[in-house]
C-alpha cells in the first residue's frame, strides 16, 4: 500500500519465479490475475469526480527489461491487447476478435512515442485465428485489409481539414 497525493494505492506485484515456466490448466491462460464471474458485469470501474473532464481509465503499460529495471520499447513492439473470446465447446476457448496497440515510429524517447491501433476479427470459416482487418497509424492514416471473400473493400483516407477534404471514401469490388 502506498499513499500518493492523499490517495491510498494498493499495488499487487506478481512475478514468475526464476527457473519456473508458465503453464495452462483448465483452458485458462497462465496469468498474473484472473477474474471469473457468473454475472455479465464482471469488472466495474467507477470514478466519482465533480470535474467534467475526469473519466475512468484502464492503463496497459509495457516495458522491456524487468519490473525493477524497465527499459525502452521499440518500433513494432506490442503494448497491449484487449481480446474477446468465447467457448466453442466445454473445453475450448477461442479468440474471435482483439484490439492491439503497438509502437509505431522509429523514434522512441522520453518525449516521443508513436502508437498504432490494429483491429483483428476471426472469419467463421477457418480455425478461428483473428486476422488483421483495420489499422490506424500514428499519423492518423488508416488501412483496411481485404480478403478474397470480401464483397467490397473500402479505403478511407483522412486529409487535413485545411486542404478542403476532411474524409474521402472509395469502394472497390473484389471477385
Amino acid at each position: 500500500t502506498a499513499t500518493d497525493s492523499g490517495l491510498k494505492v494498493q499495488v499487487l506485484t506478481l512475478e514468475q519465479n526464476a527457473g519456473s515456466s508458465a503453464s495452462t490448466t483448465n483452458n485458462k491462460p497462465a496469468t498474473a490475475l484472473a477474474i471469473e464471474s457468473t454475472i455479465p458485469e464482471a469488472m466495474f470501474v467507477h470514478v466519482a469526480s465533480a470535474s467534467a473532464t475526469t473519466a475512468p481509465q484502464v492503463t496497459l503499460a509495457r516495458s522491456k527489461g524487468s519490473l525493477g529495471t524497465p527499459s525502452v520499447v521499440a518500433d513494432t513492439n506490442p503494448l497491449g491487447k484487449i481480446s474477446f473470446e468465447g467457448f466453442g465447446s466445454d473445453t475450448v476457448r477461442r479468440p474471435v476478435a482483439w484490439i492491439e496497440a503497438v509502437v509505431d515510429g522509429s523514434t522512441v524517447s522520453a518525449t516521443q512515442l508513436g502508437g498504432k491501433l490494429n483491429f483483428y476479427t476471426s472469419p467463421s470459416t477457418d480455425n478461428g485465428t483473428p486476422q488483421l482487418r483495420f489499422s490506424i497509424a500514428n499519423d492518423g492514416a488508416t488501412s483496411q485489409t481485404c480478403t478474397a471473400t470480401s464483397s467490397d473493400c473500402h479505403t478511407i483516407t483522412g486529409n487535413s481539414l485545411t486542404s478542403g477534404a476532411a474524409l474521402s471514401i472509395s469502394s472497390t469490388s473484389q471477385s
